[in-house]
């Protein structure tokens, strides 16, 4: 029986894989995965916990993104906790408040954005999955205002005492600190 050279089989799956041109090791990779799974396991059992609302498994896609960009962008400003809770709570009664005024139109998809959008930045809480949340919010045509409290701001709060639990365990500090001016 022929002996494996493992020095020659590592040298050669290394050349097969490329490279990651982000710069993340394998073991990053590994805690980003790992904590995604945990960020919207956290998420999805408390909506099962506490009752499931109208429409809140689709929101859950905007949950996984942000939860994938607080992994991978802990410093940036848009994926800090004050931006995602209020970006998400904007958003929701923005295209809450365009579902109201036009029921039955696709003005208020447009208007929902749009209105999310301007109001995020002069609060100073501009979040990219914020807009996919007030697109998902128009689209489904969920005129409560309640769907903000909750699941929006709910999720919210659980996700990112979650993603600051997972940092502390993983000593991957989140929210990193920032100079909001």
């Amino acid at each position: 029986m022929k002996k494996i050279e493992w020095e020659r089989v590592r040298a050669y799956i290394k050349k097969c894989i490329p490279p990651d041109p982000y710069g993340f090791s394998w073991l990053d990779i590994l805690r980003v995965c790992f904590g995604l799974d945990i960020l919207i396991m956290a998420v999805v059992l408390f909506n099962q916990f506490v009752g499931p609302a109208d429409k809140s498994m689709e929101i859950n896609a905007v949950f996984l993104v942000t939860a994938l960009m607080i992994l991978l962008m802990p410093t940036s400003p848009m994926f800090h906790p004050k931006t995602i809770i209020e970006g998400n709570v904007v958003s929701a009664l923005l295209a809450s408040a365009s579902i109201y005024i036009f029921p039955e139109s696709s003005i208020a998809m447009v208007l929902s954005v749009s209105a999310s959008a301007i109001a995020m930045y002069a609060l100073k809480c501009f979040q990219p999955t914020a807009l996919m949340l007030a697109l998902f919010i128009s689209t489904g045509k969920i005129n409560s205002y309640y769907f903000a409290l909750y699941p929006v701001f709910a999720d919210s709060v659980v996700l990112v005492i979650t993603a600051y639990l997972y940092g502390r365990i993983t000593k991957h500090p989140y929210p990193a600190k920032l100079d909001m001016q």
